[in-house]
């Protein structure tokens, strides 16, 4: 019952950023179904995904390099938020965390809620929930199989699972397939969502600040709750929302970006007109 009262209060927050646009967009030229192109997509932007880093070009390694940096500047810290997190614990961030947040990690509530946009928009012939809806679930499925091919190249493990705690402990691969710290899967779940959304409806200021809002708690009830250390948060945040970054803009550009013969002045040209609404 908590479950379904939790959904319900999660799509009466996000409602009004489904309602109907009142211009067109490209949304409604370009729409989504699950259809043969869409599965087809899923493979596609993986791979475009996974082959990203060749594109890179100086401000993109600079990038990937601050975020090293300060990746291994939290790493020395671990062990030390670790026991903040644990020192200021309390039945009520444990039933927080148990009642709202993991499930909302593991797509217990998001999915439901990307269902109901899909239902909406067939319902009310609104093509962009219903677009953002398929959106949200392939970066959700996307980033899942990754997290979890991730965690099985690493192998690191839990707070709860080290004795003295101890963050340093990495197997690598071909070890015990438990030891599955790093990265956080409910975080990424949770910030793959949230960025698609955010970048969807980014007009409206406070869908952006609820999303990433939602997802940053998710990542710190982890912590929480025994389950990963601040850098397996960290490298979720981050992985989880570059995906959903990826797929929302792979479709933008394939999409939203029109190319037009004549220019504005009515010269024959080449221009290109970017509708995002």
């Amino acid at each position: 019952m908590k479950k379904t009262f939790t959904i319900l209060l999660l799509w009466a927050i996000f409602f009004p950023a489904f309602a109907q646009d009142t211009v067109p967009n490209c949304y409604d030229e370009n729409p989504l179904s699950v259809n043969k192109p869409y599965i087809k997509s899923y493979f596609t932007d993986s791979w475009r995904m996974l082959s990203e880093p060749a594109r890179w070009q100086g401000s993109d390694w600079l990038k990937a390099g601050g975020f090293a940096a300060g990746w291994i500047l939290i790493y020395s810290q671990d062990e030390a938020i670790y026991d903040f997190f644990q020192r200021n614990r309390f039945p009520f961030t444990d039933n927080l965390a148990k009642y709202f947040f993991d499930p909302l990690g593991i797509g217990f509530y998001s999915i439901p809620m990307l269902a109901s946009m899909y239902v909406y928009g067939l319902s009310a012939n609104e093509q962009k929930p219903k677009t953002v809806a398929l959106l949200g679930l392939k970066a959700w499925l996307i980033s899942g199989v990754a997290t979890q091919l991730i965690k099985q190249i690493t192998h690191r493990h839990r707070p709860h699972q080290t004795d003295p705690v101890n963050p340093y402990i990495w197997d690598g691969p071909f070890s015990d397939i438990s030891y599955t710290s790093f990265p956080s899967g409910h975080t990424v779940s949770a910030f793959s969502i949230a960025t698609v959304l955010a970048e969807a409806y980014k007009d409206r200021a406070w869908v952006p600040v609820v999303s990433y809002s939602l997802a940053t708690m998710v990542g710190l009830s982890r912590i929480n709750d025994t389950q990963h250390w601040a850098t397996d948060v960290l490298a979720g945040a981050v992985f989880g929302h570059l995906v959903g970054r990826f797929v929302f803009r792979s479709y933008t550009y394939k999409n939203c970006i029109r190319m037009q013969a004549m220019t504005s002045d009515g010269y024959p040209g080449l221009s290109v007109r970017i509708v995002l609404n």
